[in-house]
């Protein structure tokens, strides 16, 4: 799912600052494919037809 897959990715870079954790955090979003995050809202209840 989508956040499952960007917190994995921030807590294998080990960001300890907030500089750093804005520079790492537009890495794992953008693998972040359409799948991931229509899996993300279906699981937090919405529905696409």
């Amino acid at each position: 799912m989508l956040w499952s897959k960007v917190k994995a990715f921030l807590r294998a870079t080990h960001a300890r600052t907030h500089e750093a954790l804005l520079a790492a955090i537009a890495k794992p979003l953008a693998t972040v494919t359409a799948e991931n995050a229509k899996g993300w809202s279906a699981a937090c209840g919405y529905s696409f037809n």
